[in-house]
């Protein structure tokens, strides 16, 4: 019976990750972690990143621009290395994304990532998010980022591979698949002021624990 129970607890181990999952830092995130964020501060900091378009289409441009404040898939960078990207299309404005920051100070072990300038190439390393094994939204896979910043835009976002090593349970979440498909896009994003963005205290986000001390 012991035996049994061994080879279950095996089995359910190699083909989902129990309750929840983070993985570790790896060796793409300690290179980016540990240099000046952005020496030439090629990125505007006083606002945030809009989606305006995917795959060089300008679909989505209409809608951004219809009000002021509408915001699509935002990205915002911190001056300390810190960003924060959910990577999902969705709606938002002010008064939401205010009620987002509220969250995330309250909050302040929820998922973000970290970035790095050079030449105006963006190379970021996030923590996103995808459903386990009847769980929800508890597993955080490392994804790499690019893009290029060409004055208040961003253009060519995108995830690089290599691509998440999901279990067999987490491949058959249809969710996981379609986000996949979605970060690999080329995207490109427009910048935005957002006055409210210094209320998130980004040196107190806890992914700063991995810098090294100098």
């Amino acid at each position: 019976m012991k035996q049994i129970c061994t080879i279950l607890i095996t089995i359910s181990l190699n083909s989902c990750h129990l309750l929840s999952y983070r993985q570790e830092p790896n060796e793409k995130f300690n290179q980016i972690i540990n240099v000046l964020p952005d020496n030439n501060r090629e990125l505007k900091y006083n606002g945030l990143y809009t989606l305006i378009s995917i795959d060089s289409s300008s679909l989505v441009s209409d809608t951004i621009h219809r009000k002021d404040d509408s915001f699509i898939d935002p990205i915002m960078f911190y001056g300390n290395g810190i960003v924060d990207y959910i990577g999902d299309i969705y709606f938002s404005n002010n008064e939401k994304r205010k009620s987002y920051i509220d969250k995330k100070n309250k909050f302040t072990n929820l998922p973000c990532g970290i970035f790095s300038v050079n030449n105006k190439k963006i190379e970021a390393s996030i923590y996103m998010v995808f459903e386990g094994n009847g769980d929800g939204f508890n597993i955080w896979y490392l994804c790499n980022f690019t893009g290029v910043i060409d004055g208040n835009r961003i253009l060519n976002w995108k995830m690089i591979p290599p691509v998440p090593k999901f279990t067999k349970l987490e491949k058959r979440q249809d969710y996981n698949q379609k986000k996949i498909t979605y970060l690999m896009q080329s995207k490109d994003f427009e910048f935005k002021p957002f006055i409210y963005k210094t209320m998130l205290d980004s040196n107190n986000i806890w992914i700063n624990k991995y810098k090294k001390m100098p």
